[in-house]
């Protein structure tokens, strides 16, 4: 098998939804050339096994026809080429032509690790075999998606999806193409001078950025490139004006007489806000708050594609009866929530927002007396369910749940450490983390996530699931564990003692020691700020702080003491 290395690609596609747009990006590195020289017959399979499960840009088959029978000539019917991958039923097909050698390339895009051919042939070679497949060859590479709402790709300026080198985690290469699946959102490089064509689809230069625009009419500039919206749109608002689909409201030809007009060939009203800007409220511009002043009444709008909403005041006015609607408590359009507070419409826009003054992830609001926080998909919520509403929102994430939300009618829970989040659980709506205390005498402690109580009257580090008073209430039955015996590891992720024991006074005990231990007691009074009894292993000696090898001679205060 040889190993070249190739070019990187960079492949965008939107998927033609209403609100979002899908950016895949691949990056291609090597091409793995495989020996095949297995001749095929008709309908005969060969599998080739690339010995592992790799994201696969393309395959490249390259082949060798058999002359028709009797002649040099290859034109005595057709020959497909077909593929499949793993567990796949369907092959796809190709069709090749009448020459002895050539090369087919089927696109894959997805990880695989085996590819099945087939050969599906009508040509006459005197029953010898159809084609000779001499080598495959595999480009593989990685694979990775971003969205953006299609919303906010609108503005003033490109948006910047960010340096190649980053989106693709990569420092060398070739050469970076960028291709969309839309002509409505055009992507291109630009090459830091912040002029470059959006037709620079391609760069070598991996500190690049990559930009992306909305272009909802498809048109093109002088230059036959891709025209963004925010070049029409940058033109209208130096005028005061808004841009829709090649045309400004305020222009004369979309100029209400008095107030704000609906235009029916736009699907959508013109009118003027408080500032005086002349602005588009579009049914297409599906969860995008609009608010109008001024000559126009004082209200605002959100469309969900099919209506308007707004809060009180009755729009059936201002746009077609059936297009006119009212927000009660809670709506959801395209995945974000919005309610009112008074004439003003508020959106949970989270991480992707469709209005310029949505909330962002981790904002907080009383709905019906109780506090919500805006999630970072767009919704309210009184309870959070992932890590990042959880933290924006200034809480801790412990692995599957958020400790701190107001109204969490679930404020006390353990949640066993797996790696994810903090370690930790939430006693009465507060985080405490592994190796932090419950009560003031230390004697409950949280262990990777769970509770644990230190009681003495269990030995040789016993566990059992007991109820503590401080518990109750909640659903969470606390364990508690005998005094001495095996460490109980890792309670602490850093530093020197992370293990912990239960000592004989109640209290837990810090150490670095993972020896199985037993209870130990100095044989004099020990002094205020030490213990009588502690935990040591076999072989060495309690001095009321620390345990001492056999032998080990030591001073405490003015006394001297020795291990034996």
């Amino acid at each position: 098998m040889r190993s070249y290395y190739l070019l990187i690609i960079l492949l965008l596609s939107t998927v033609v939804l209403a609100q979002t747009a899908i950016f895949t990006i691949t990056v291609q590195k090597t091409s793995d050339q495989y020996s095949a020289n297995f001749e095929m017959y008709n309908g005969q399979i060969y599998e080739l096994d690339f010995g592992g499960k790799l994201f696969t840009q393309s395959i490249t088959a390259f082949t060798q026809l058999k002359p028709c029978k009797g002649e040099e000539s290859f034109d005595c019917g057709t020959t497909k080429l077909c593929v499949k991958f793993d567990s796949e039923t369907a092959p796809e097909c190709k069709t090749l032509v009448n020459t002895e050698t050539q090369n087919i390339t089927f696109t894959v895009n997805r990880a695989v690790q085996k590819a099945i051919f087939t050969v599906d042939s009508v040509r006459d070679t005197g029953e010898d075999y159809d084609a000779r497949l001499n080598t495959v060859s595999r480009q593989t590479g990685l694979m990775t998606t971003l969205s953006r709402s299609l919303l906010s790709l609108r503005g003033t300026q490109p948006v910047n999806l960010g340096k190649v080198r980053e989106i693709l985690n990569i420092t060398n290469g070739t050469l970076a193409t960028v291709t969309t699946s839309d002509t409505r959102a055009p992507a291109w490089f630009d090459d830091g001078s912040g002029n470059s064509a959006t037709s620079r689809t391609t760069t070598p230069i991996f500190n690049d950025n990559t930009l992306a625009c909305l272009n909802i009419d498809s048109n093109l500039d002088d230059d036959g490139d891709p025209k963004c919206d925010f070049v029409d749109e940058k033109e209208c608002s130096d005028e005061g004006k808004d841009w829709l689909k090649g045309d400004c409201c305020g222009d004369a030809d979309y100029l209400p007489a008095t107030g704000c007009q609906w235009y029916a060939d736009k699907q959508a009203v013109c009118g003027q806000d408080s500032a005086g800007k002349w602005k588009w409220a579009a049914l297409e511009d599906i969860g995008l708050v609009t608010s109008y002043s001024g000559a126009c009444p004082t209200v605002q709008l959100v469309p969900d594609g099919t209506k308007f909403y707004t809060c009180t005041l009755d729009i059936s006015t201002l746009v077609p009866p059936a297009l006119a609607a009212k927000i009660s408590g809670i709506i959801t359009i395209q995945g974000h929530d919005y309610l009112c507070q008074g004439e003003n419409i508020i959106e949970c826009g989270g991480e992707t927002p469709y209005s310029p003054g949505a909330l962002p992830t981790g904002s907080k609001l009383t709905i019906t007396g109780k506090m919500n926080y805006c999630d970072a998909f767009g919704t309210f919520r009184t309870v959070l369910k992932d890590k990042v509403s959880c933290e924006k929102s200034g809480f801790t994430w412990t692995g599957t749940q958020c400790c701190g939300e107001q109204d969490d009618p679930n404020k006390t829970y353990e949640d066993p450490y797996a790696g994810q989040g903090t370690a930790g659980g939430c006693y009465n709506g507060v985080f405490i983390k592994s190796g932090g205390f419950v009560d003031g005498a230390q004697t409950i402690i949280n262990y990777r996530g769970k509770f644990y109580q230190c009681d003495p009257t269990l030995a040789n580090g016993a566990t059992t699931p007991i109820s503590s008073p401080i518990f109750v209430g909640t659903n969470v039955t606390i364990t508690a564990r005998g005094s001495c015996g095996k460490p109980m590891e890792s309670a602490l992720l850093t530093g020197t003692k992370q293990n912990i024991l239960c000592l004989p006074t109640g209290q837990w005990y810090f150490t670095s020691s993972t020896e199985t231990s037993v209870v130990k007691q100095t044989l004099w009074t020990p002094a205020e700020t030490e213990q009588k009894q502690g935990c040591c292993p076999d072989g060495q000696c309690w001095d009321g702080k620390n345990c001492r090898n056999i032998g080990e001679y030591y001073i405490l205060g003015d006394r001297g003491f020795r291990c034996q």
